[in-house]
């Protein structure tokens, strides 16, 4: 997570196996996984906004956008 320069690393996380989600014959699979992150509250303002940074093992990168403000 990235949040006021600085880049947070989770406490802890849990990625669990990719499974197969709506299968069709002639399309390509596709996976779905559900990943949870914990972050020390300590270290991030509960009312800032905040990207999270997702980097696979092939090197692609993704980023995402949050105000955690509004997420209560």
């Amino acid at each position: 997570m990235h949040y006021d320069d600085i880049y947070v690393q989770p406490v802890r996380k849990h990625n669990a196996p990719a499974t197969p989600y709506g299968w069709q014959p002639v399309a390509p699979p596709i996976l779905r996984a559900f990943c949870s992150y914990e972050f020390p509250f300590d270290k991030i303002d509960p009312n800032a906004e905040v990207s999270l940074i997702i980097i696979n093992p092939q090197g692609g990168e993704a980023e995402l956008f949050f105000d955690l403000s509004r997420m209560r």
